[in-house]
């Protein structure tokens, strides 16, 4: 049994449960109606950072570059290595209000 408030998206979310009970087409159709919200933060829906990126169009591209990603900090975690100081340094000053999130609790 679904229940939905009234008005809003809530049709088309509730048609896509009734449609699908495939995970990755229910959090694309949620993806799609909400929006992205925050990697690193407290909002979890709403427009995203982005200014060229999109999730839906951009799927194949995403992958690319967790795999890219997961195998920088496979071997240097850290982020210590000469090369990927520069990278450590965006990071750092891109989330830092947004690491302070996890310090909570």
């Amino acid at each position: 049994v679904l229940i939905a408030e009234p008005g809003g998206d809530a049709r088309e979310r509730l048609d896509v449960f009734r449609r699908t009970n495939d995970g990755f087409e229910i959090a694309r159709a949620d993806l799609r109606l909400r929006g992205m919200g925050d990697f690193f933060g407290a909002r979890q829906h709403g427009l995203p950072d982005f200014r060229f990126f999109d999730a839906e169009r951009d799927d194949r591209l995403l992958h690319a570059a967790h795999e890219r990603a997961g195998a920088v900090v496979a071997r240097d975690p850290d982020l210590t290595e000469p090369a990927h100081r520069p990278l450590a340094d965006v990071l750092a000053h891109r989330f830092r209000e947004r690491e302070r999130l996890y310090e909570v609790g």
